[in-house]
């Protein structure tokens, strides 16, 4: 298909800047055949802005990928006739082509970008990142969260839904990735994991970044590790031996939803007033949020 138009850069930073742009080049080949010609014509359009842009950059000091995206949007608001929403599409596009050069989840790269922008003095920079975020920092689940996540490790420590609500915080994997895991996926002498990443992502349904791996804490493998060994049953199919099971196949979004909901029903004190129980998606959300705490 089309490639990126570009000059050719005579600095010390040619070298990298190729590289970049035949990761653009690569990123635009492959969503050509995933995406309607509308999409992708957009997605052309906003690349080339992009590298047009970082073509002009001195490239002197090193920096994240999120500082270059929070720089791109800084120079996007200056831009006559640039609305906010407008740029949000930007910064999804640059995401996802980053996440492929870099080998990322573009999910949490784009949460990393959103944290860097609202870290920023300018006040449309800090409202761009909470826009992206979209008020996952709720801070009713701050509370709640930790409060649940206590419990399982004080009370219910090496059971099923220990061990999934500890790999969804540690790997910040949505739900259904996490419930997808296979046994072969884990290395727990190695303190890591496979996780899926979604295909509603451009960069997975094209095949580019379909999975990632996450280093576990100690006590996210010693609860997984546990589970294993005395409460996981055996499946007996080679084909799929799925970490979350039953003995009648891979455990349904239901049951570990259910199990989830019985537990913080009989949980501490401390909950007992809180009008609903925590479900899947908000123990992703909380484990999201800590990405916006860490600048």
């Amino acid at each position: 298909m089309g490639k990126l138009n570009r000059r050719d850069p005579d600095r010390s930073g040619a070298r990298a800047q190729d590289g970049l742009h035949e990761t653009l080049d690569s990123y635009l080949d492959s969503i050509s055949i995933t995406v309607p010609v509308t999409t992708y014509r957009s997605h052309k359009s906003q690349l080339s802005t992009f590298y047009e842009w970082y073509d002009r950059q001195t490239g002197s000091a090193k920096v994240t990928e999120c500082d270059i995206v929070v720089q791109f949007a800084q120079y996007l608001f200056s831009e006559p006739g640039c609305s906010t929403s407008t740029i949000r599409g930007y910064i999804s596009t640059v995401a996802n082509a980053l996440a492929h050069h870099h080998e990322r989840d573009p999910e949490i790269l784009t949460y990393e970008i959103a944290s860097a922008l609202c870290a920023s003095p300018e006040s449309e920079l800090q409202g761009l990142g909470h826009q992206i975020v979209d008020g996952s920092k709720n801070e009713d689940e701050q509370n709640r969260v930790p409060r649940f996540l206590t419990n399982l490790r004080q009370r219910h420590f090496g059971t099923r839904t220990h061990a999934y609500v500890e790999l969804l915080v540690d790997t910040k994997g949505r739900p259904e990735q996490i419930r997808q895991i296979d046994l072969a996926d884990i290395d727990l002498e190695r303190s890591s994991v496979n996780v899926g990443v979604p295909d509603t992502h451009l960069v997975s349904a094209a095949g580019l970044v379909t999975e990632r791996v996450t280093r576990l804490t100690a006590t996210t493998v010693d609860a997984v590790e546990t589970y294993i060994e005395y409460e996981r049953p055996d499946v007996g199919d080679d084909n799929e031996r799925p970490v979350f099971s039953t003995h009648q196949g891979r455990v349904n979004p239901a049951t570990l939803r259910r199990s989830i909901k019985q537990i913080n029903g009989n949980s501490s004190p401390e909950s007992a007033d809180e009008s609903r129980p925590v479900v899947p998606h908000e123990i992703w959300q909380y484990a999201m949020s800590t990405i916006l705490e860490q600048r």
